[in-house]
């Protein structure tokens, strides 16, 4: 049984990228007879997207095992389960997504497994829920054998910084890009009419340079220099949904 995560960092998604996923899913599930899609949350456009396509394929091939996993939070999310409903053919509580997909869409219930109790001191301070979260989404990640990712190479930010990370501890891991290459073929050109200061910040860290050095060349704090990289992404990526409306 084979793990599959999905991991993307952009405010759009493109029709040719939905097709990538549809076509890739397709692939791995002729290579691959036994899959489990793991997912922490599918409140995001992303999430929902992938959702609908797995459970076409589960549709596709019902011979073949294929799960939902919902990957649940032992720390924010348990109380939550305690009230929810109990689902009618399994007899085990699920999350309410799965009975609203029962009820009206596909019948398709997903297997609930709880991610480890990272427990930190910060999560005892209010606000620091999404940190809490974002270490859950790591570790799916780091789990997983393969991960298909829709976030551009070409672009500095935190989606692209996982995958390094997950790579680093886990070598096996097979990535598979959604990405469209005209895309991002214009990102390189959006990338040339940003300002001087947001396309070296840019292309240093594209090219692998630490954010101290980069701070120092700039004179400015290690936060701004990520602001400014963060700042010069989403005005690419703004643009970029506004072509692909």
């Amino acid at each position: 049984m084979v793990k599959v995560c999905f991991i993307y960092n952009t405010p759009f998604i493109e029709k040719a990228a939905i097709q990538n996923l549809r076509d890739e899913l397709d692939r791995l599930s002729e290579k691959e007879t036994e899959i489990e899609f793991w997912f922490h949350g599918f409140h995001s456009y992303f999430n929902k997207a992938v959702l609908r396509e797995v459970i076409q394929l589960k549709t596709d091939k019902p011979d073949q095992q294929l799960e939902i996993v919902d990957i649940v939070d032992p720390v924010i999310e348990e109380d939550d389960l305690i009230s929810m409903p109990i689902h009618t053919e399994t007899g085990e509580t699920v999350p309410e997504w799965h009975l609203r997909l029962d009820e009206y869409d596909y019948k398709v219930p997903a297997r609930v497994e709880y991610a480890p109790r990272f427990e930190f001191r910060s999560d005892n301070k209010a606000g620091h829920f999404i940190a809490h979260s974002q270490r859950k989404d790591r570790w799916m990640v780091n789990s997983c054998d393969y991960l298909f990712a829709y976030t551009y190479e070409n672009l500095p930010d935190s989606a692209n910084t996982t995958i390094k990370r997950a790579l680093a501890k886990n070598p096996d891991m097979k990535i598979i890009s959604l990405c469209v290459p005209s895309t991002a073929e214009r990102i390189e050109e959006l990338k040339e009419q940003l300002d001087e200061r947001k396309k070296y910040v840019v292309d240093s860290f594209l090219a692998g340079v630490p954010s101290s050095v980069i701070s120092k060349e700039l004179g400015v704090t290690i936060n701004r220099v990520h602001q400014i990289a963060s700042k010069a992404t989403r005005i690419i990526y703004r643009q970029l949904k506004k072509e692909y409306r």
